[in-house]
């Protein structure tokens, strides 16, 4: 192990800076052409490449950054009740899979971090939830065919058909309400347009009990 700023290592590379606002660590590259099979610049960059074949524990390949706070001098530890955020890259563990999703983790309870936004192999961005199938149209921005975004709560479940959805999907624009819940629009802060979930409508009126019902006012 080798240690800078610090006698008793207890990685393979471990750095202290003490209390100096300096960083740590600095890399600094000039700027380059792209190379042919990355696309990205010379310099500078850092590739955290784990070729093992997964685990016991049957985890996937994973690789990251950690931000924890501890004093003790014992270094990294999963669920060590020390992680406060972390940007995760992870794999599948098929050697002919390369599909890779990255997650961001903020701290949730005193010292234990958890996903709350995903990005999936397919591009598509979970945010709250660590897990977004390749049919779930939780995206932010996709140019392709079906680009949508779908909100849901604890009270609508988290399954494919919970919550709304907004978006195109391939041959209409839509808002489409999976749940059992009225719908409105609103000009200057007024509610103008009423959809209950039984499907009368309302303009005007918030509480229309015909299939189409118009208040205009008076005037």
């Amino acid at each position: 192990n080798i240690g800078i700023g610090l006698t008793d290592p207890d990685a393979k590379l471990e750095i202290a800076n003490g209390s100096t606002a300096m960083p740590a660590l600095h890399i600094k590259g000039e700027n380059g052409s792209a190379t042919a099979n990355k696309g990205i610049g010379v310099g500078p960059w850092i590739l955290l490449d784990n070729t093992a074949s997964g685990t016991s524990t049957g985890y996937p390949k994973t690789a990251g950054i950690v931000y924890q706070a501890s004093n003790a001098d014992n270094g990294y530890t999963t669920n060590s009740g020390q992680d406060y955020a972390y940007v995760m890259f992870n794999r599948t563990n098929s050697p002919s899979n390369n599909s890779t999703q990255i997650e961001f983790g903020t701290q949730v309870t005193t010292g234990i971090a958890e996903t709350r936004m995903v990005i999936n192999p397919s591009g598509q961005v979970g945010i709250g939830t660590a897990t977004v199938t390749a049919t779930t149209p939780m995206l932010l921005h996709y140019h392709d065919t079906n680009s949508q975004m779908q909100f849901q709560t604890s009270g609508t479940g988290t399954g494919e058909g919970d919550g709304v959805r907004f978006g195109y999907n391939g041959s209409y624009a839509q808002i489409w309400n999976f749940e059992n819940t009225g719908f409105r629009t609103a000009t200057n802060n007024l509610e103008r347009v009423s959809v209950l979930g039984s499907g009368e409508v309302g303009i005007g009126i918030t509480n229309p009990t015909a299939a189409l019902q118009v208040d205009g006012g008076t005037g």
